[in-house]
């Protein structure tokens, strides 16, 4: 139950990660762009 627990901690995690990346790649591209 822990590593089922901990497995969905770090996909949510990860889902956040890559959600501010793509938002800070976005920003980079504008800034580039700006």
């Amino acid at each position: 139950m822990l590593l089922e627990a901990l497995s969905e901690h770090f996909g949510v995690s990860k889902g956040k990660i890559r959600i501010l990346k793509g938002l800070k790649s976005r920003e980079k591209t504008v800034m580039i762009e700006d």
